[in-house]
Parts: C-alpha cells; structure tokens; sequence
C-alpha cells in the first residue's frame, strides 16, 4: 500500500518544499511532531486516509476522492450495502 501513495508523498513533499514551509510548520498544523512529518515524508510511515486529508489540507491542497472499478467486480454493480456505515436496522 505504500507503494500505491508513493507519488502522493513526493507531490506534499514537493509542495511544502515550494511553500518553504518547514517540517516543524506542518507539523503544528497537522497537530503533531516534526519527527512524524519528516518519517511520512520520507515514506517511513504509510499513514491512514485522515492523516493523508489533513496533511494536504495543511498544504494547500482540495481533495477530491475519485473511485474507479479495477476490474475485480467483474465491472458490475457494487453489491448493495457495501461501504455503508450506521445505518439503523428496518422495524
């Protein structure tokens, strides 16, 4: 999965690097230490989908998430219910 958001890490890097912004910059706008940008940013750590948001947040960035059928549903309909969370049972 690192490999997957390897081209994500390098696009925040680049662009803190083009803010001249540093570490310790991003670091107080994500809410954490310096250290913990500098191992996501040297891909040390693969981190989960909120931390990516906030981080390119941070940076300037709008995210958009995009979903694409890879093939492996047999380019069908997604089957029903997948993905849904809290929803209150039928009476």
């Amino acid at each position: 999965m690192a490999d997957e958001f390897d081209s994500v890490r390098r696009t925040l890097t680049a662009r803190r690097k083009l803010l001249r912004l540093t570490q310790q910059q991003v670091a107080d706008r994500l809410g954490c230490s310096n250290t913990y940008v500098a191992h996501l940013e040297k891909g040390h750590y693969t981190p989960q989908h909120g931390t990516w948001v906030r981080w390119a947040k941070a940076l300037g960035f709008e995210v958009v998430v995009t979903l694409r059928d890879d093939g492996t549903n047999g380019g069908g309909p997604v089957p029903r219910g997948t993905g849904r969370k809290n929803v209150r049972p039928k009476r």
